[in-house]
């Protein structure tokens, strides 16, 4: 805790306002005496709380959208799928299942519908493929 505040105290008021604002990855800890610091040094924090809490909507609502995956991944995984892989079994599960949280704890899907829908495809393929390549 003391190298943080070593850390704030060496900052410049420009400096802690970035990172205030910004602070979506910080931890709490950090943050707390960082806020500290900013009030010692009589700058206002209501704003940067307001262009904070922003910057979590934005964050929070993306994540709700969920993201798109990755062409090219998807189609060298599908190639593997029908290669009988277990990278594209794997793959798929994770296209298709995968979650995150956002900043109140709400789960989400991580990529978005079409990307899930290709990966449960690719995890079907997958299995499907694996099982064949294995009786015969």
């Amino acid at each position: 805790m003391d190298n943080f505040k070593s850390q704030v105290k060496q900052k410049t008021d420009d400096e802690l306002i970035e990172i205030f604002s910004k602070s979506l990855d910080y931890q709490p800890d950090f943050i707390k005496i960082l806020e500290e610091e900013l009030t010692e040094r009589n700058i206002p924090i209501a704003p940067l709380k307001k262009i904070r809490a922003d910057a979590y909507e934005v964050s929070d609502k993306k994540i709700q959208m969920g993201e798109q995956g990755s062409t090219l991944y998807i189609a060298l995984c599908f190639l593997f799928a029908i290669l009988g892989g277990i990278i594209s079994i794997v793959a798929g599960y994770i296209y298709a299942y995968s979650k995150r949280k956002d900043s109140q704890g709400k789960s989400f899907y991580y990529y978005n519908e079409q990307t899930r829908k290709y990966g449960k495809w690719m995890l079907l393929v997958g299995v499907i493929m694996l099982l064949l390549w294995l009786l015969f």
